[in-house]
């Protein structure tokens, strides 16, 4: 049996054994996250997701709902004097013996010693390590990730780094070194040298530089790690990065959730490399009962892809091929943006065959943090040149995600030198069959459940938050009749709480004038902001494409084209504001776009838009 192969079974054994209560619960911090983990068993656990108050963790608890489907959303509201109410601590030792703790308490263990007594009891022995940080608060998906599939924690003691700078050689020496030093003493009583021993899968989770420079050539960090320095290959590694609300909505994505859609996009011709070509990869997602949508030569041009988009995807998977750089992909014909990266519905795994997408994946206004920001858990994507033989064709990789393979050697040629494609997630997530549900009910001490907060919002008439709890609990269609009731019958109308909470429910129900009335109703920071202006966009795309846009939406839409976009959006607002507002119109809003653009490109094209009105 193939390494890869004997991983993936013996990650799956665990996910398999280990039963699912059908409850998330929401923490508010990630000290109150911390102490719900230790209700972790052998007998069963449950998701739990980080609340920090942001649009983003509402936009991620939602999806991971609308995913998971669980019977109840529960808030916890701990009591002082609560289940472990201490704190964590502040100091970083101390702070890393607590979260020990936690991993711990998930396999029955009291501390370390009696951790590794009962793994030998039961024969069980671990498939990877995690590495973290007391000082990274991407900590939250590392004890998510130990107790999970059972795994030990590597510790080393570094500040939070921007993963988009190029690490530094001593950075590089500090965590490959520090790994192998320490899995000769963590790791004592299971091999880690070789793939197919103990020991095969690497999971930083800690915010680093993500590429490196060897020899001047650009180089990825998650190929790197779990090498030995004459580049032989003893694991596979992954990246989870970001802050403690992020970082533990990706360990959960990978724990809890099995796809049960998938999208598959060619944006190459169909003479381009007919091995990487996707037809087959949709063939594997159905044979394996996914519900697929495919966009194949000669559907895979940029107007294709807008209209699939326009109001959000819905799948788990996607597979993308395409060609470009770090703000743009080459599709067959045309070009897509940044802000055509479409929103998600659900959490995703995407595989982007694509030249620099992943070059800044920190920043939302690239390829590859775009897909990070609107919700992937997963993305597989290159950060430099790679040529097309340096991704493994996606057919390949669906093929083997089905056979068992664990995701960090799914995605990589097996015997592949190291190279500059980064792996953003869990390298052991599986896929197969969903866990199995136990249906005793589950009391976890000191919650709320998100429908009385709900109701208790609408008591108080504070439809923000009621629009917020509706959305938490994956009732779009209710949030969004609540919007419109706040818009159409209160004496208040919207206002920007109301707004940022259900302008992307709104979306995903295809209501575009509301989304329209809610985008308004923000302040006028955020209106100049993604994700916000580009809910706008993707809203506006199907009225825009079939010539019957409201006249206010193209107002709206005239008076905000997005700075990373502009030749786009006004070519696709031009006509409809000719027919509202005349032509004049037309040619002041591109003199207003050819005055403020920075690139000469955009510069150039403005200009030759503008002559032919």
């Amino acid at each position: 049996m193939r390494p890869e192969a004997r991983l993936g079974l013996r990650v799956e054994g665990v996910r398999r054994q280990v039963p699912v209560w059908p409850v998330l619960v929401i923490a508010e911090s990630p000290s109150d996250y911390a102490r719900l983990l230790t209700l972790w068993s052998p007998r069963a656990r449950f998701p739990v997701l980080i609340d920090d108050g942001s649009v983003r963790a509402q936009e991620d608890i939602a999806r991971f709902v609308r995913d998971f489907e669980p019977e109840r959303v529960l808030r916890f509201a701990p009591e002082p004097g609560g289940i472990n109410a201490a704190p964590l601590p502040e100091d970083p030792g101390r702070l890393v013996n607590a979260l020990e703790s936690v991993a711990n308490a998930a396999w029955g263990a009291r501390d370390q010693q009696s951790l590794v007594r009962g793994w030998q009891e039961i024969g069980f022995t671990p498939r990877g390590v995690v590495v973290a940080s007391p000082n990274d608060p991407a900590w939250t998906a590392a004890i998510a990730l130990a107790a999970g599939h059972g795994q030990p924690i590597i510790w080393i003691n570094r500040e939070a780094s921007d993963v988009d700078r190029v690490a530094s050689a001593e950075d590089v020496r500090m965590v490959t070194e520090s790994v192998q030093e320490s899995l000769e003493l963590v790791t004592q009583q299971w091999k880690w040298n070789d793939l197919g021993d103990d020991i095969d899968a690497i999971t930083l989770c800690l915010s680093i530089g993500s590429r490196f420079d060897r020899d001047g050539q650009m180089m990825a960090l998650t190929d790197r790690v779990g090498r030995f320095s004459n580049d032989k290959r003893f694991a596979w590694a992954g990246m989870i990065f970001g802050d403690a609300s992020r970082a533990a909505y990706q360990a959960m994505c990978s724990l809890f959730l099995q796809p049960t859609s998938a999208w598959v996009f060619d944006g190459y011709e169909a003479s381009k490399a007919p091995p990487y070509a996707l037809q087959r990869a949709g063939e594997v997602f159905e044979e394996v009962s996914l519900s697929v949508s495919s966009n194949l030569p000669p559907r895979g041009g940029i107007d294709d892809w807008r209209r699939r988009t326009e109001f959000g995807v819905g799948a788990d998977v996607i597979f993308v091929n395409t060609q470009g750089f770090t703000d743009w992909f080459g599709l067959s014909p045309g070009r897509g943006r940044t802000g055509d990266v479409p929103f998600l519905h659900r959490p995703a795994l995407v595989h982007f065959t694509h030249s620099f997408s992943a070059q800044r994946i920190g920043d939302p206004s690239t390829i590859g943090g775009r897909w990070l920001a609107q919700g992937a858990y997963v993305y597989y994507g290159s950060m430099d040149e790679p040529t097309l033989g340096g991704f493994a064709p996606g057919a390949q990789v669906a093929a083997r995600l089905y056979s068992g393979w664990a995701l960090g050697g799914a995605v990589r040629h097996p015997e592949g030198k190291l190279w500059k494609i980064n792996l953003f997630g869990d390298p052991l997530h599986t896929f197969g069959p969903p866990a199995r549900r136990i249906e005793d009910a589950l009391e976890v001490p000191e919650t709320i459940d998100i429908e009385d907060d709900m109701k208790a919002a609408l008591t108080a008439r504070d439809i923000g938050a009621g629009v917020r709890a509706l959305v938490l609990l994956g009732r779009d269609s209710d949030a969004v009749r609540l919007c419109v009731s706040a818009r159409d019958t209160s004496e208040d109308g919207l206002n920007p709480e109301i707004a940022r909470a259900g302008i992307f429910a709104a979306l995903r129900e295809r209501d575009a004038l509301l989304v329209a009335d809610l985008f308004g109703a923000l302040s006028a920071r955020e209106r100049r902001e993604s994700p916000f202006i580009d809910a706008l966009w993707h809203a506006a795309h199907e009225s825009l494409r079939t010539g019957s846009p409201d006249a206010g939406l193209v107002g709206v839409l005239g008076s905000h084209i997005r700075a990373g976009m502009a030749v786009e959006d006004a070519a696709m607002v031009a006509p409809a504001l000719a027919r509202v507002r005349g032509d004049e119109a037309v040619r002041s809003m591109y003199a207003r776009l050819i005055d403020r653009a920075r690139d000469e490109r955009d510069r150039k094209a403005l200009s030759e838009a503008l002559r032919e009105w």
